[in-house]
Formats: structure tokens, sequence, C-alpha cells
């Protein structure tokens, strides 16, 4: 049982650095560009769905530190 948890926490650890990572990128054209420029209006749809990303992000960090904290307790 134990080493099933173990794999499932590394999963998650995996899973969230690319999630994470990918969140960044979407978001990226938040800082590499300024507003108007022809780079601004091809990246700018992508920001609303990093924002998304790095919020279920957030969400699902702090339910897996909750879930981690009641089973060790």
């Amino acid at each position: 049982m134990k080493m099933k948890k173990f794999i499932a926490t590394v999963f998650y650890a995996l899973f969230s650095v690319f999630w994470l990572f990918l969140s960044i990128v979407f978001t990226s054209a938040l800082w590499e560009t300024s507003p108007g420029s022809n780079d601004w209006k091809e990246d700018s749809m992508f920001i609303p769905v990093g924002i998304i990303m790095i919020g279920l992000w957030i969400v699902s960090f702090l339910l897996f530190l909750i879930k981690l904290k009641k089973k060790s307790a």
C-alpha cells in the first residue's frame, strides 16, 4: 500500500510540474511583448487558458496538501 502512495505522489509531482510549466508558457505573452504588437495579438488568446490552468494547479495542490496532512495525522 505504501508503494502505491509513493508512486501516486511521484506521478502527481511530475504531472504537476509539467502542468505548471505549460501554464507559464501560455501566459508568457504577458511579459514577453508589449500590447499592440503582432506577437501580442497572436499570443494573447492563450492568456486566459494559462490563467485557468494556474488556478486549477493551485486548487489541486492545496487539495493534495490537505489530503497529505490528514493522512499523516
